[in-house]
């Protein structure tokens, strides 16, 4: 077999076994080899085809090295971040076990791993020595708790507000008014006390209700009774609304009067008497009716205003007597507790 040379002059190379590859080829495939080659003869690079390799392989070589630069980068971002997750997640984990392994001891009665079964009675809380535990964080029956970041015991009392039952007449008494003496601009201020008598804890639900009696002088029709506001003017205190009075506690529902415009106590005569201090106790919570208004005041009788509180219950009724007031309003708050 004659040896060819091969289009553009170039000698073929010979193979590692000392012959060249065309030599080791099959009559066919030689016929194939020779017609690709007589196919592609005829075509010759373009003019711009150098420049053109000159600009393309450093830009593609640049491409390259942006390429790695930007995988190395990606995976030490994730060797510092993986580590710094999973140390998160076994913390968040951690987190979850507990408060799941508490509600678990809780479902199941209050009892822990390795500890009494719930009704095996009401074991003292042991701390890991065995000793016991100076600040239990949980115990059964009438224990005090403690809660999560405190180190005083809770009350159990506390406890009961959910289970309070309204306060009745047969556990409220001890009922006292008082009303105090004018300041400068003829207000009065004063409170309504009411014990729990009773030798169990009850709910107060809203301070009951404030009525007046006019006296003398005084104008019923120009005296008013309002619940206390945030911007009334006055310095009374805000009220919750619902309040637990354990055993032989008090609450007060304080209020104020504000006179009128036209002279002390709202009254317009200039002689009507400075309002004094007065106060009515009423212990057994039979207290009397205010005295006769208006229409059955003697002519020239001191003008006064007699407020009565009665409880949501309905009794024990306490009587509280503004002197020397003639027209104005009485801001009343709700139960707040006795000092």
């Amino acid at each position: 077999m004659t040896n060819s040379t091969p289009p553009g002059g170039m000698e073929p190379e010979n193979d590692i076994n000392g012959g060249s590859p065309e030599e080791q080829l099959s009559p066919d495939e030689l016929a194939l080899r020779r017609l690709m080659r007589d196919a592609v003869s005829d075509i010759q690079p373009g003019r711009e085809a150098l420049d053109h390799l000159r600009r393309a392989v450093p830009a593609r070589r640049t491409h390259r090295r942006q390429l790695l630069a930007g995988s190395a980068a990606a995976c030490l971002l994730a060797l510092v971040a993986v580590p710094a997750a999973l140390h998160a997640a076994n913390i968040s984990g951690s987190a979850k076990t507990g408060t799941a392994n508490a509600s678990s001891a809780q479902d199941t009665g209050g009892t822990e791993p390795n500890g009494p079964a719930a009704g095996a009675g009401t074991p003292s809380p042991t701390g890991g020595d065995g000793s016991p535990d100076e600040n239990p964080t949980q115990t059964s029956g009438s224990h005090a708790q403690v809660p999560p970041g405190s180190s005083d015991p809770v009350d159990p009392s506390d406890t009961l507000a959910a289970n309070a039952p309204l306060c009745s007449t047969d556990d409220l008494g001890n009922a006292s008014g008082y009303a105090g003496a004018s300041d400068g601009a003829g207000r009065v201020s004063g409170w309504f006390q009411v014990a729990n008598t009773s030798d169990r804890s009850c709910t107060v639900d809203g301070g009951g209700t404030v009525t007046f009696a006019a006296q003398g002088a005084a104008e019923s029709a120009r005296i008013k009774v309002v619940d206390h506001t945030a911007n009334d003017g006055t310095t009374l205190p805000d009220s919750l609304g619902t309040l637990i009075l354990k055993a032989g506690q008090s609450y007060r529902v304080e209020f104020t009067w504000v006179p009128a415009a036209g002279g002390a106590g709202g009254c317009t005569p200039p002689s009507t008497p400075t309002p004094t201090a007065t106060a009515t106790d009423s212990p057994t919570g039979e207290a009397s009716a205010p005295p006769a208004g208006e229409n059955g005041a003697a002519q020239g009788a001191p003008a006064a205003v007699v407020l009565s509180h009665t409880p949501e219950a309905g009794a024990p009724v306490v009587n509280a007597t503004i002197d020397g007031a003639c027209a104005g309003t009485v801001y009343r708050t709700g139960a707040v507790a006795a000092q």
